[in-house]
């Protein structure tokens, strides 16, 4: 219950009012108020232990401490322990060993650290007490009793001065009442026999505690036995070699609560301390000061418990300590950030209090967490309770000179009115047409009900110019009075009929499909031919069904209506007799007057169609008349041209001549042969008709070359080609194999292509039962017996699911189910690709299930994954690489990527297929597939700052366009928000997505 000085010297220190924790005069000082913090864990068992009691420093500034761990009334305590508290990390040593201690009290160390107790056998009341004083010399571990025949009634507070005096303060309050003034006993040095050294001018109460300065002088605690109802306490002085106590009391102010002395305590420089049992708070003595010279520590109160303090220690720095009974603890006053939520409805205060700051340390303001106040808005801290702005903000940091209180500072959320109005063809219900509602709150929404066929379009407050929906609306925040107006799209209706054309033209006999296209309020159109009802001015000349298909049957002239929902449109149909152009028909003409479609109107008289039978197989062969449909894309400047045929027909031919296809590639457009089981739409371009007819020599008439697109059902031998891969490499044929051919011939010479510039697309219709989901992909199936995958994407055209094939060649295609899922990416960020990559054939697995995502990937190995990915035909002819063989498994993977310009080998002739491949290097080649797949012009100036990434300068400079290329694609990204890593390694998982990406951004998948 004390502290012993090592030091000889007194130095006057700590006058006037100011609170120092950290009396060395370097050291920076406190200035204002502190607080109770923690300096050991709380105890959590009941009711009273394990209860720290008594504290006292070393010359190491190690703290030692009394406890007990329980107290029964009048009774023995039990487990009564002494421990010293480590200065560096606070580790606590068990020092009890054989004290047998039973109440142990107080505790003191002299200059040499022998360490000194007072024990009882009960806490203070009982007859059969027995107190005893015992001494543990420094460096061992045997307790020896010094009580030397002294029978003190009830021992309480131990102290030991500089020269190894002992002394004990000693009060008999036996059976609960006071017999007899306390005393104050003195061992000598090297003496065995104790000495009173009491005086008469002791109160008739309970000595509690002594300490002794560096000079000798005595001071001890008196408390009133009865408690504060007898009055206040005393603190007598008996000053070095005087015989007579002094009194040194505190003065206390009139009408203020009794001072009540517990623990004392005295630092280095002999100034005193004090517990008031009252308050918790600590008094100081100046030394030899009287009592009108205490100050009092200014203490900010813990809100988190109350505080029940009961001794006082002091370490060498000036910080001070003290046992609490309600905490169970010993705490240390120190400086530290008190939050106050003014008043906050929901969520906790910060918890900074728990943590204490020395002088020359900076607390950072918390921020507002959960903390919330009904109808305020959180501004942030200030040291005022009545402040309306706030001083400090989350982050902000404070010097911690003293505690701080920060008081929450609430801005009232105002109220706005807001008015909803329904607009001309409708009305609104639900929360009402005006509210009032909280600023910085969302709207409440009211229910809109359009009148009969409005359609409600969305609310505005700019008188239309925006709308939002009411989803949008929910999520905006009212920031003033407003209005908003409800607006409503009137009911839709007809207001015109158009018709294909108001003139048709047909040999007796013909027939035209009549296209009905309405007109609605909105602007909108819509194909009605099967609705509407049609009728004829004279059914002698022409006749019209009611799906509008027209028959000429006499020569003459009649109108046609259409008629929709009260509006018309007329057509003047003039019928002649067909010119006889003196030769005979040839072929089996079925049709000769069959439709084609440009630009998605059916034109009559364009083509004609015969049907044959070759080699078992029906044929149907539509051929185009060059002139009426020159004559067409001259007059219209038509961009497309559709030759549908249906029926059971196995091969059908659109047939033109290269005239035709020079015009229509003058017009940028496109052929398109349209059947049950699939579609071909080819640029004309894509012929390239020029180059085509160089084949056959110079000087010949394109008109003369005869042009051939064809669809046409696989052979049987080609379908078995495909059962039985599809048994080697585990696919299912979902629809069997259709053959693409394009065949140029000039006098008995003919020319097949094959090979495209960019992308063409095809069509394979799926079969009805079929679900799109089990439809993985299409694939070419080689003259080999072999597949390969091409880009392939599931479609709906008229109701029917189609698989759209692009490809830049001319094979044989079929549809195939082959789900694939690799062990190892099933909880992997990359699983979704690396898993369809693999389903579509363009990956491989490692064997075993496997496919090892983070491994890296060779560049022979991203050479092949891009062949696969971009469904190239293999090539077989040599490579210009000195390091890659006929023989290797890539060497025509290698030969392929680099005929399509995809890679590229290094300054000595070498490729290095089994390097690994970097991130600058990937992006290059990837860049380069995106002009293969036209997605480079998709992103045509898009700028990248490359300088957004701090390893940018790492990047080599023939890779720069090729970077910028993948990342304003979004194709690849750094490794993180500002890390290209251009020099990394890419990952076989990184690689599945990135082509995963192209394709999908390139709307190949």
């Amino acid at each position: 219950m004390s502290f012993m000085l090592t030091l000889a010297l007194l130095v006057p220190y700590g006058e006037g009012d100011t609170a120092y924790a950290r009396p060395a005069p370097t050291a920076p000082a406190y200035t204002g108020p502190l607080t109770w913090m923690d300096y050991t864990v709380r105890s959590v068992n009941s009711p009273l232990g394990p209860v720290p009691y008594s504290l006292a420093f070393d010359g190491q500034d190690n703290l030692y401490v009394t406890k007990f761990t329980n107290i029964v009334s009048n009774g023995p305590g039990i487990a009564s322990k002494v421990e010293k508290i480590s200065k560096y990390d606070q580790s606590v040593t068990d020092i009890t060993y054989n004290l047998a201690g039973t109440y142990t009290v107080g505790i003191a160390l002299d200059h040499n650290e022998n360490v000194y107790v007072t024990d009882n056998s009960t806490s203070g009341n009982n007859v059969s007490n027995v107190a005893r004083i015992k001494k543990l010399t420094s460096g061992t571990d045997t307790w020896t009793d010094i009580t030397n025949g002294l029978t003190p009634r009830y021992a309480m507070g131990v102290a030991a001065d500089r020269l190894g005096n002992v002394y004990v303060v000693d009060s008999d309050n036996t059976n609960g009442s006071l017999v007899s003034k306390p005393k104050v006993f003195k061992l000598v040095s090297g003496q065995q026999s104790w000495t009173e050294i009491s005086d008469a001018s002791f109160p008739n109460t309970v000595a509690f505690d002594i300490v002794v300065d560096t000079v000798g002088n005595l001071f001890v605690s008196f408390i009133p036995y009865s408690g504060i109802g007898g009055g206040g306490g005393k603190i007598l002085k008996l000053a070095y070699g005087a015989s007579n106590w002094t009194d040194v009391t505190p003065t206390t102010p009139q009408g203020s609560l009794p001072f009540i002395p517990y623990g004392l305590s005295v630092d280095q420089f002999d100034n005193v301390y004090v517990v008031n049992m009252i308050n918790g708070g600590i008094k100081k003595l100046g030394y030899n000061g009287d009592s009108d010279n205490w100050t009092e520590f200014v203490i900010m109160s813990d809100p988190l418990s109350s505080l029940s303090n009961f001794d006082v220690a002091v370490d060498s720095l000036g910080y001070i300590f003290s046992t609490n009974m309600s905490r169970k603890n010993v705490n240390t006053l120190m400086a530290t950030v008190i939050y106050n939520g003014m008043g906050n409805t929901s969520g906790t205060v910060p918890t900074e209090q728990l943590h204490g700051y020395k002088p020359d340390e900076f607390a950072t303001v918390a921020g507002q967490g959960s903390l919330a106040k009904t109808n305020h808005t959180f501004s942030g801290w200030d040291t005022s309770s009545t402040a309306t702005t706030a001083v400090y903000a989350a982050g902000d940091i404070i010097p911690m000179t003293q505690s701080v209180t920060l008081y929450a500072v609430w801005t009232p959320i105002p109220t706005y009115t807001v008015t909803y109005v329904a607009g001309n063809g409708g009305s609104i219900s639900g929360s009402g047409s005006e509210i009032v509602a909280q600023g910085g709150s969302p709207l409440s929404v009211p229910v809109v009900t359009p009148d009969q066929g409005y359609i409600f379009l969305g609310w505005s407050s700019d008188g239309g110019a925006t709308l939002l929906t009411n989803v949008q609306l929910a999520s905006v925040v009212i920031t003033g009075n407003i209005t908003y107006t409800a607006y409503f799209q009137p009911p839709v209706t007809v207001t015109g009929l158009q018709l294909d054309s108001t003139n048709y033209s047909l040999y007796n006999g013909d027939t035209h499909e009549t296209v009905v296209t309405a007109v609605y309020s909105d602007t909108t159109t819509l194909d009605v031919s099967t609705g509407a009802l049609y009728t004829s001015s004279d059914t002698n000349v022409v006749t019209v069904n009611s799906t509008g298909l027209v028959t000429a049957k006499a020569n003459g002239q009649a109108v046609i209506t259409a008629e929709y929902e009260g509006q018309q449109a007329q057509a003047t149909v003039t019928v002649s007799a067909r010119p006889d152009t003196g030769g005979g028909s040839s072929g089996t003409t079925t049709n000769p007057g069959i439709e084609i479609i440009v630009d998605g109107v059916k034109q009559g008289q364009l083509a004609t169609a015969k049907q044959d039978t070759v080699n078992g197989r029906k044929v149907t062969t539509v051929l185009l008349d060059s002139g009426k449909v020159s004559e067409k894309l001259s007059r219209d400047n038509s961009k497309k041209l559709t030759i549908p045929v249906s029926g059971d027909s196995q091969v059908v031919t659109g047939q033109l001549d290269g005239g035709l296809v020079k015009l229509l590639e003058t017009h940028d457009a496109e052929i398109q042969i349209a059947t049950d089981k699939g579609s071909y739409t080819l640029p004309a371009s894509q012929i390239n008709i020029d180059a085509i007819s160089e084949k056959f020599g110079t000087g010949l008439k394109l008109e003369d070359l005869t042009i051939r697109i064809q669809i046409s059902e696989a052979s049987d031998d080609q379908k078995a080609q495909a059962q039985a891969a599809s048994q080697t490499d585990k696919f299912q044929v979902i629809v069997p194999p259709v053959d693409f051919d394009i065949v140029v011939s000039y006098k008995g010479q003919s020319v097949t292509l094959d090979k495209f510039s960019s992308y063409v697309e095809r069509t394979i219709t799926i079969p009805d039962g079929v679900e799109p989901n089990q439809i993985t992909t299409g694939v070419v199936v080689e003259p080999d017996g072999t597949i390969r995958h091409v880009p392939t994407k599931i479609v709906v055209d008229g109701g029917k699911y189609r698989a759209q094939i692009n490809s830049l060649t001319n094979s044989t295609y079929a549809v195939v189910w082959h789900p694939l899922s690799f062990a190892d990416v099933a909880k992997h960020w990359a699983k979704g690709a690396v898993n369809s990559m693999g389903s579509r054939m363009i990956i491989e697995g490692a064997g075993n299930g496997l496919f090892n995502p983070d491994q890296d990937i060779t560049r022979a190995e991203f050479a092949a994954i891009l062949v696969r990915g971009l469904g190239l035909k293999p090539v077989g002819s040599s490579v210009p690489f000195s390091d890659v063989k006929a023989q290797d498994w890539y060497s025509s993977a290698v030969s392929t990527a680099y005929g399509y310009g995809l890679v590229a080998g290094f300054e000595d002739g070498s490729f290095r297929p089994n390097d690994r491949v970097t991130r600058e290097q990937a992006m290059v080649m990837m860049a380069k597939a995106m002009q293969i797949t036209g997605l480079t012009s998709k992103t045509s100036g898009v700028e990248i700052v490359l300088e957004q990434y701090v390893d940018a300068n790492e990047m080599s400079s023939w890779a720069r366009e090729g970077v910028i290329d993948c990342i304003g694609t979004e194709l690849v990204s750094g490794r993180n928000s500002d890390v290209l890593a251009p020099k990394a390694n890419m990952t076989r998982a990184e690689v599945a997505s990135i082509v995963q990406r192209l394709l999908q951004k390139s709307e190949l998948i």
